[in-house]
């Protein structure tokens, strides 16, 4: 006879509470301590009635839960209400000053490209869509790139969809106009094509890896994270701020909410003050000086690409197990840790053997990329290929993904034997919303290598979006049984410092690899 979630719950002991507690801090950044206890309690007995066959035995409560019980329980400890063009005076500056001063500054490329980092049900990115379409009326089109991650892949599903109830416009009347919104089952349906300029996408700012081009974080004009450090612990959401000026380009724009600002600090973000709106801006020429330097690998003969200075890729998160998923919790904090061996798809290095001997902040120098720029003559392709694809990085973390691209494809060209150059076509792609391509260059690499988890994971990501659920279960499979004996502290082929823990974790969160 099954018991009921409430009666599991209260078989847990006080030292189990305390393990559990210690656990799901551990790994997912948030102060689950004092008045947050009794929410913990209620967002287990939740989640526990997902798993009906799982009690509490013994000491060790934290290696008998299902994998995916700590990303569950974090869902239901955050709120995923939010609304449209939530706090005015922050849309107001966008409107007036910030985004304007992007769509100057990048008026002859035409790109853009807008991080909601917690984005819940879409509220805010879908805001962020319906301004910069209000701005650009009239104007030739622009490739707008606006990315809404979560940890939630309820909030994210819900996103996607793009009905609203009447509660989400309680500050604005964005609803009544018909450019974006229409009636529809007592709420509103926002129209196809602004939903079209949104991506959502999973995304853990304490466990995964960014940024990163496998996953469309980079080079970023503008990231927005409001209204989620309140669940966070300082240290935590300092080390997430961190890792956004990595994200941005120089120049670029970070917006915070209220239970934000005080962590602004930890990096030399430029304060600029709107009325009542605060912003933080990288600054053009900024340097990475937080950034420890990887060892040098150079890519190209002595003179490498004139004028190009490829940075250092900022380190990757430490990866913590969830219960059960195998391996032991990491000793330190999930936070900005020594990165691993640099690989040309995600960590490239100082351009030619210059930088032998450099300093910290020199070697990290951002230069203005020239993108009509070409490489001086290498015998070798493959070696040339190898650069090209360093380059396309340094262009992705100033926001020159057209140009990025074009980097990889001449990369191809010079070596279509080059797994990890399709695995960046494919990110690319997918980022772009080319999912046929996506597809393809998954393919190509997985032509390759069989065994090339990244692909089969990218290609299972594709199919879900591409609503092919089947094909991203078979996907899922094959990925699965690859990865079954790997130590989970291993790090994924050109992976950009995903653990293969972490990618068991995934394919956990994505839960389709037990269907038929």
């Amino acid at each position: 006879m099954r018991m009921k979630a409430e009666e599991r719950v209260s078989q847990i002991t006080a030292q189990q509470w305390e393990l559990l507690r210690a656990q799901l801090e551990r790994e997912t950044g948030m102060d689950l301590a004092g008045s947050r206890f009794s929410r913990l309690q209620s967002a287990v007995a939740k989640v526990l009635s997902l798993h009906p066959h799982w009690l509490p035995d013994g000491e060790h409560l934290e290696e008998q839960l299902p994998p995916v019980f700590v990303e569950q329980v974090t869902a239901e400890l955050t709120v995923g209400e939010s609304f449209f063009f939530r706090n005015h005076t922050h849309f107001d500056a966008l409107r007036n000053h910030v985004l304007p001063t992007i769509l100057a500054e990048k008026a002859s490329r035409r790109e853009i490209r807008l991080w909601s980092a917690g984005c819940a049900g879409g509220e805010e990115p879908y805001s962020l869509a319906i301004l910069l379409d209000q701005m650009l009326l009239g104007q030739q089109p622009w490739q707008i790139t606006i990315l809404g991650t979560d940890l939630s892949p309820p909030f994210l599903e819900r996103a996607r969809q793009g009905w609203y109830r009447p509660w989400s416009f309680r500050h604005t009347q964005i609803h009544q106009d018909t450019r974006y919104f229409e009636p529809r089952e007592g709420g509103y349906q926002l129209d196809r094509r602004i939903c079209e300029q949104v991506r959502f996408s999973y995304l853990n700012l304490v466990k995964d890896a960014f940024p990163s081009p496998l996953n469309g974080t980079v080079g970023m004009d503008l990231i927005c994270f409001r209204n989620v450090a309140i669940y966070l612990k300082p240290e935590v959401t300092a080390a997430i701020l961190r890792r956004f000026w990595d994200a941005l380009r120089p120049g670029g724009w970070l917006l915070l909410g209220e239970t934000e600002l005080n962590h602004a600090e930890i990096a030399p973000y430029e304060v600029r003050r709107f009325n009542a709106a605060t912003f933080f801006q990288k600054p053009p020429a900024a340097h990475a000086d937080l950034v420890p330097m990887a060892p040098p690998r150079p890519a190209f003969a002595a003179g490498g690409w004139p004028g190009i200075t490829v940075p250092i890729v900022p380190p990757v998160p430490d990866w913590v197990p969830l219960p059960g998923a195998g391996g032991q919790p990491a000793s330190a904090s999930p936070a900005l840790l020594t990165p691993p061996a640099p690989h040309a798809l995600g960590a490239p290095n100082q351009l030619g053997t210059a930088s032998q001997g450099m300093g910290k902040s020199a070697a990290a120098t951002v230069a203005t990329a020239q993108p009509e720029a070409e490489p001086l003559p290498v015998a070798d392709p493959r070696q040339r290929a190898q650069g090209r694809l360093q380059l396309a990085h340094s262009l992705l973390l100033q926001a020159q993904t057209a140009e990025a691209r074009r980097q990889v494809e001449l990369a191809l060209q010079d070596d279509p034997m080059l797994v990890e150059g399709y695995i960046l076509q494919a990110g690319l792609a997918e980022d772009a919303g080319d999912l046929a391509a996506a597809e393809g260059a998954c393919r190509r690499a997985l032509y390759l290598n069989r065994r090339c988890c990244l692909a089969h994971f990218h290609l299972s990501l594709v199919q879900q979006q591409k609503g092919e659920m089947a094909a991203a279960a078979k996907s899922l499979r094959t990925l699965r049984e690859l990865i079954e004996q790997r130590d989970p502290h291993e790090l994924v082929e050109y992976g950009d410092g995903m653990c293969y823990g972490r990618l068991r974790e995934l394919i956990q969160m994505l839960g389709l690899a037990d269907q038929t």
